[in-house]
């Protein structure tokens, strides 16, 4: 369907599913220029530096990547997909979230992770918010900004009620520290109070299958997600393995930040 639906509620209400709808964002796929997009993709390639080599088991490839406040590279693995359904992974349990220092030395930060999907800082950078595609729950980690260091690890938010078949897939924040975090099979963006572990709204997407989120726009006020075409029934869902972009969200999130690494 494309009714696609946005509601809020003000942090620690109850959010029910078959409220009516507050407010309707657009909703529109990017055309990108050229032949199937390949002219726009084509000014991504180009010359490259390796920063650093991964120890990690064969099958394992970096999934996620994100620049902390200070600069720092952060950067999260995933072990290979075993059929279908996202977070089913050979190698579980064996994937790392790493900080990159100013050196290009690799620092594991978080192990015992099958496919990390995303990273998050809240906006006063003394929160850091993980998601790993074979869990359930979104994590946050107490951050200290000048050392890098974690600590504290906990559940803020459980999206087992979403059911089988579904996985966290893709996270941003906002400028009032609301997470926008994708639901990969049921073709939502839901949208967490991490303060109060509540759900607060989502954004409907004509295609089950969301895999990223990030902030853009000249007003940083645009929500980009991207999608996937595999799996999906494109006569029911054409637009699978689009990137569309949110507008009229009342909300602003933040520009992606540049890494800080010696040459």
């Amino acid at each position: 369907s494309t009714d696609c639906r946005r509601i809020r509620r003000p942090a620690g209400s109850n959010f029910n599913e078959t409220d009516p709808c507050l407010d309707s964002p657009e909703i529109s796929p990017v055309e990108l220029p050229g032949d199937e997009g390949s002219a726009g993709l084509q000014s991504l390639r180009g010359p490259y530096q390796v920063v650093s080599t991964l120890d990690e088991p064969d099958g394992n490839f970096l999934k996620t990547a994100k620049v902390d406040a200070c600069g720092r590279l952060w950067v999260g693995s995933s072990g290979r997909q075993n059929g279908d359904q996202v977070g089913c992974v050979f190698g579980a349990g064996t994937a790392k979230v790493y900080g990159v220092s100013w050196s290009r030395r690799l620092l594991p930060k978080i192990p015992g992770l099958s496919q990390t999907s995303g990273m998050a800082w809240a906006p006063d950078d003394r929160t850091l918010y993980m998601i790993d595609s074979a869990e359930t729950c979104v994590f946050a980690y107490d951050y200290h900004a000048k050392t890098g260091s974690l600590a504290n690890p906990r559940a803020i938010f459980d999206a087992s009620k979403f059911g089988n078949g579904v996985a966290l897939h893709g996270m941003t924040i906002d400028n009032d520290g609301y997470l926008y975090i994708g639901i990969y099979g049921l073709g939502r963006v839901i949208i967490v109070d991490p303060e109060s572990h509540q759900l607060v709204g989502y954004v409907c997407l004509p295609t089950p299958y969301v895999t990223g989120v990030t902030w853009g726009g000249e007003a940083l006020d645009t929500l980009y997600v991207t999608s996937a075409a595999r799996q999906a029934d494109l006569t029911s869902h054409p637009t699978s393995g689009s990137l569309f972009q949110v507008t009229d969200l009342d909300a602003k999130g933040f520009r992606n930040l540049k890494a800080h690494l010696v040459v």
